[in-house]
């Protein structure tokens, strides 16, 4: 009987949010429920980089609420705003 070796990889997700869409901050790392206030904003603009393994990764230039200039946030940092 043969082994065989099968490589389990994580399915790819895709872009999630589009140009104009409302999202907020994921929760952070170690940090509560109520202890984060997750700032909220709109994606200006999308870009993909690749990593090391070479699979691409969406970024997005997000306009926070009452900030003036966006910032560069990856995909898994942002949420949805329902």
């Amino acid at each position: 009987m043969a082994s065989s070796s099968v490589t389990k990889t994580a399915d790819r997700v895709g872009q999630r949010f589009q140009v104009g869409d409302r999202v907020q901050e994921a929760n952070a790392f170690g940090k509560g429920k109520d202890s984060f206030h997750r700032r909220k904003g709109t994606v200006q603009s999308v870009t993909t980089k690749k990593n090391s393994r070479g699979h691409e990764n969406f970024y997005y230039d997000v306009l926070w609420d009452g900030h003036q200039h966006p910032t560069n946030r990856i995909q898994h940092r942002l949420s949805s705003i329902q």
